[in-house]
């Protein structure tokens, strides 16, 4: 095993590695705009679906965008870089992006050049694929930015031409980091007697509207910590303001003396996305990214409530290295060191991977990407929570996949959307799940930040620390993280007691929609509102407190509320009521509640006097659980 990548790697490697991404992270500096599509590719995505081919893909798409001063796009570089791993050898004859909703073929708008004459061979039908369109189409590109979902990755193959592996495009993301070390002698004033540190991560994603400029962003913070006995974290923030100050904080992670993180042993790593919203803090990030410096990170505790460790930012924010898919999330304990298969990228000749913060034993297969790593026996000779992470040369270090150890293999859980309780759900949708001893107590969160943990319960989705809702012992109410990406999920539950897990297998889609009813089960009537005149100053409610519809008219508005349908495919949204056609007049995303979507819908003269009746949203051909209403 090698234990160091600038000794074990030629370049030539570290190239293969990088091409062997099954998901890459490219990032721009503050000044360029670099967005990237992640998929992961499945034969049952094709239209028909293929259902007889055991075929997986994983494949990023970056793009590199020029913009002149007024926005409009003026040049662009396109880039595909994944791998495939079919059961046999495989020719590939195509590798494509096609514009069209998840439920039809449509054209292709950005080519790769591979086709039937000039192919790409895979002997054992697994491989790198790192291909570059030679033209990219400015048009379908912003057509593409404006509404990613709306397009699919195509691969194709000899037998399959029309198609093997398809999967639709959920979103564009644009991540920019740093990495800064944390000290109490960067307090002010100076915290002598503590001998602390810790490094954090702070990861950047602005959104942008059509024409470039920024109306939204998501920042996440991973910092590990070190102190020499136990402590209570009670605060987590990014302050505006120069080293050797004090400043107010700009960005939050919602920690508070109430919602903290009680750390028996003193050390451990923490890692929270933090959605902006406010002109305020986006505009606080717009200010971090051009003058980093101006800005520093301080982690409080109840010892040091004014700040106990603190780092100034500094440098520019650039790209960090990315573990994008681990062989396991769980672990069983007392049998020694493990060995984990991942699969990383954005590597560099001075990269490492780390275990719990410290550098760990490893080999890597430039033909397939995958990096083995050895997890210590140490660390698995008892319950817990392992990270996983990977620091480059430059010292930015990767956003953790937490790895959860156990003495047993957990008790079965069953995961579903919180709102129709489908057996799908979606990126960023509102889940829950359901089993035994999954928390000792029954606790929600508080503010409008989502906690990670509660009671000391936590959720982790593909290893990434989920938002929580509430906690109880047979139900958790939790929001899947925003970088998950569509496919099969691995879903862990780790409560309070160390040694039980609780596991269950989701599959994530691009949209999962239920509707919220007001018995909270998906039956019955909606937990919705109505309005006579457009105004929301006298609601009407569409639901008793019995669940059963409480009575609306012909014109009056109706607002649903559900989740699952934000990264929709076809803009055009339906419904069905007693037999009649409908069509919302809106459909997305709720915008002050997090997970929560939106549909509205003007009850029309052809439902007067059907009384109740059931509705049915249709949303990429997927229907949502039937709600109640009662029409006049």
């Amino acid at each position: 095993m090698q234990t160091s990548l600038n000794t074990s790697l030629s370049t030539g490697l570290f190239k293969a590695c990088r091409l062997a991404a099954l998901c890459l992270l490219l990032a721009a500096s503050a000044q360029a705009e670099t967005l990237y599509a992640l998929v992961r590719l499945s034969p049952t995505n094709e239209v028909p679906p293929i259902t007889t081919l055991d075929a997986t893909g994983g494949m990023l798409v970056t793009i590199d965008v020029t913009r002149n001063s007024a926005g409009t796009i003026t040049a662009a570089r396109m880039n595909f870089i994944g791998t495939v791993a079919f059961p046999g050898a495989i020719t590939v004859t195509g590798l494509h992006i096609h514009e069209q909703d998840s439920r039809n073929n449509g054209p292709v708008r950005f080519d790769t050049g591979i086709t039937g004459a000039a192919s790409q061979m895979f002997a054992t039908g697994a491989g790198i694929i790192n291909r570059e369109v030679a033209t990219v189409n400015l048009d379908a590109l912003g057509r593409l930015i404006a509404n990613p979902a709306g397009f699919y990755v195509n691969l194709h193959t000899s037998v399959n031409p029309g198609g093997a592996i398809r999967a639709q495009i959920t979103r564009l993301s644009e991540n920019l980091a740093m990495t800064t070390e944390l000290n109490a002698l960067n307090e002010v004033p100076p915290i002598t007697t503590l001998n602390a540190f810790g490094s954090a991560t702070i990861t950047v994603n602005p959104v942008r509207n059509a024409m470039g400029a920024v109306t939204g962003a998501s920042v996440n913070f991973t910092v590990a910590y070190y102190f020499p006995t136990a402590i209570t974290v009670r605060g987590l923030h990014i302050h505006e303001g120069p080293a050797g100050a004090n400043a107010g904080v700009v960005i939050d992670t919602g920690l508070s003396a109430t919602n903290n993180i009680v750390t028996p042993i003193g050390r451990g790593i923490f890692s929270q996305t933090v959605a902006l919203t406010t002109p305020a803090s986006i505009g606080s990030m717009m200010r971090m990214l051009v003058n980093p410096a101006g800005f520093y990170v301080n982690l409080h505790t109840n010892d040091h409530p004014g700040g106990a460790i603190r780092g100034q930012l500094g440098g520019s924010f650039n790209p960090a290295p990315i573990i994008a898919q681990v062989s396991t999330y769980n672990l069983l304990n007392g049998n020694g060191g493990a060995l984990i298969n991942a699969v990383a990228a954005n590597l560099d000749p001075g990269a490492e991977p780390l275990i719990n913060g410290e550098a760990t034993q490893y080999s890597f297969n430039p033909a397939t990407g995958v990096i083995t790593l050895l997890v210590p026996g140490n660390l698995t000779s008892s319950g817990g929570v392992i990270a996983l992470q990977i620091r480059n040369g430059n010292g930015l270090i990767s956003q953790p996949v937490f790895i959860a150890v156990a003495g047993n293999a957990g008790s079965a859980a069953a995961v579903v959307d919180a709102a129709g309780y489908s057996m799908t759900v979606a990126p960023e949708s509102i889940a829950s799940v359901f089993g035994t001893n999954l928390a000792t107590t029954t606790v929600s969160s508080t503010g409008a930040i989502l906690a990670n943990s509660l009671a000391g319960t936590s959720v982790y989705v593909n290893g990434v620390a989920a938002p929580l809702f509430f906690v109880s012992p047979g139900q958790i109410n939790f929001q899947i993280p925003e970088r998950t990406v569509p496919g099969p999920a691995v879903v862990i539950v780790r409560n309070s007691n160390a040694g039980l897990i609780a596991r269950a297998v989701v599959n994530v889609t691009a949209t999962g929609a239920g509707i919220f009813t007001r018995l909270a089960n998906g039956k019955g009537a909606p937990a919705a509102i109505a309005t006579a005149d457009g105004g929301l100053t006298f609601p009407i409610a569409l639901s008793n407190a019995d669940g059963t519809p409480g009575e609306i008219q012909v014109g009056n508005i109706a607002v649903f509320f559900g989740t699952g349908l934000r990264f929709r495919s076809s803009a055009v949204v339906t419904a069905t009521a007693g037999g009649v056609e409908l069509t919302p007049s809106y459909a997305g995303l709720q915008g002050s509640l997090i997970g929560l979507d939106q549909i509205n819908l003007t009850i029309p003269e052809s439902l007067r006097g059907k009384g109740e009746t059931d509705l049915v949203f249709n949303i990429d051909g997927k229907a949502t659980n039937a709600v109640r209403i009662k029409v006049k």
